[in-house]
């Protein structure tokens, strides 16, 4: 990939990292999370209408855009249940780390990808740098009881499931984009599927939480909310748009220097610990992104 995609990426990473870290300092995450969405679909509302009046919709469309819906709502309902008490330097990272393990692999078996030497040296690099970010200190590296730990602990099991989600729905939405380069289908697909989950949690948020209690947590919290809701659809309709002619083997990877913003983003505002393993991992990342810019 070109430098000025690296950047791109990395910029777009640290826009991810952002609207996650609002989300993990709310109070009450599944509703914060759900009314992001919200505002998303309401401010980006312009967008929608005028990219609905460029394309011809036909089915295949409408199956990719429910499916999308689904796995993002998984998604974003079990990263908000993650954080509710997990470390952000762990959750982040397990969300984000085990995704690229399977995008990759999902992108080769699946989409017939084949990154170049180089391009696997990055790839590897980049996992194993997630792996020693949330590797459980005490426990051997590389051990069963090791993977164990750090994949089944109850407390991450909603990261995990978030980052499964996380790398399905990459390459899903990658076979729909394959055969198209034209803005619009990214920014209408984006929107539909925001749209989509919105409808979905509105009704899960009513039959949680009291219209009172809705209400005042969105006027305590508007602002916020506004600018997670802004920064979740820009980010990821970005990539959508990227996907449209960067491989998903090379994009997917290089998002996840956002591992390394997450740890320093909790050493700093929520005093999480650095260890050797956090510090092994980051260099690796780094590496990794490195060389990715160089295939």
């Amino acid at each position: 990939m070109s430098i000025t995609i690296v950047l791109l990426v990395i910029f777009l990473s640290i826009l991810h990292v952002i609207w996650n870290l609002n989300l993990k300092r709310s109070a009450i995450k599944d509703l914060y999370m759900s009314l992001a969405l919200v505002a998303a679909t309401l401010l980006f509302l312009p967008l929608g209408i005028f990219t609905w009046f460029q394309i011809d919709m036909s089915f295949k469309y409408w199956v990719f855009v429910a499916g999308t819906t689904i796995l993002h709502l998984i998604y974003f309902l079990c990263l908000a249940y993650s954080y509710e008490d997990n470390d952000f330097s762990v959750a982040y990272p397990v969300a984000r780390g085990v995704g690229i393990t399977l995008t990759p692999i999902l992108s080769i078996l699946i989409l017939a990808e084949r990154p170049t030497l180089l391009g696997i040296v990055a790839i590897v690099g980049i996992i194993f740098g997630a792996y020693f970010i949330f590797f459980i200190p005490g426990s051997r590296v590389f051990s069963i009881n090791s993977f164990r730990v750090i994949f089944f602990r109850r407390q991450v099991l909603m990261a995990f499931i978030a980052a499964i989600s996380t790398a399905v729905y990459h390459v899903w939405d990658k076979e729909i984009l394959n055969s198209v380069d034209a803005f619009p289908l990214p920014a209408l697909y984006m929107y539909l599927m925001i749209a989509g989950i919105s409808v979905c949690v509105i009704p899960l948020m009513l039959k949680k939480y009291t219209t009172s209690q809705i209400i005042v947590f969105g006027r305590e919290n508007i602002l916020s909310i506004c600018v997670t809701g802004i920064l979740l659809f820009s980010v990821y309709g970005s990539i959508l748009t990227l996907m449209t002619f960067v491989p998903l083997s090379y994009l997917g990877p290089t998002r996840e220097v956002g591992i390394v913003i997450s740890v320093l983003t909790g050493i700093v505002f929520f005093k999480e610990k650095l260890n050797s393993t956090k510090i092994i991992g980051v260099l690796l990342i780094l590496f990794g992104v490195v060389t990715m810019s160089q295939v």
